[in-house]
């Protein structure tokens, strides 16, 4: 939203407010020449949200993970996939009697996401076993 009171191609400054190191609300003016990092990756990892946040949890409950975005910023298309993966791993299961960690996992070097790049493993069916 332009400033009434700013002249054509000026902006002014946004006005946010900002948590510090100490949890304290603060307001901060942005300037053109703040930057500013939102490091999504280690927002589901947050020690005052979630009480284990380094574990993988999938029945953590509540779980207010930012995995879909939040407000007016929130995926159009979450419902639908949460039931394509609620689909999928119910089959996978079904499935599936052992999985077993086969090599080094390597995470994607990334300051936006967090994840694997690779992670070998044997699946264990039913009946036979699909590398």
């Amino acid at each position: 939203m332009r400033s009434l009171l700013a002249p054509p191609g000026v902006r002014r400054p946004k006005r946010r407010n900002v948590k510090s190191a100490r949890n304290v609300s603060q307001t901060h003016f942005w300037t053109p020449i703040d930057r500013l990092v939102a490091w999504i990756g280690s927002a589901n990892r947050d020690e005052s949200v979630f009480a284990d946040p380094f574990k993988f949890d999938i029945a953590r409950k509540p779980n207010p993970h930012l995995g879909f975005g939040a407000a007016d910023h929130f995926c159009l298309g979450a419902l639908l996939a949460r039931l394509q993966l609620r689909r999928i791993m119910t089959a996978f299961i079904e499935h599936v009697d052992e999985i077993e960690l086969t090599g080094a996992i390597e995470n994607v070097a990334s300051h936006q996401f967090s994840g694997f790049k690779s992670m070998p493993v044997r699946v264990k069916a039913r009946n036979r076993v699909i590398a």
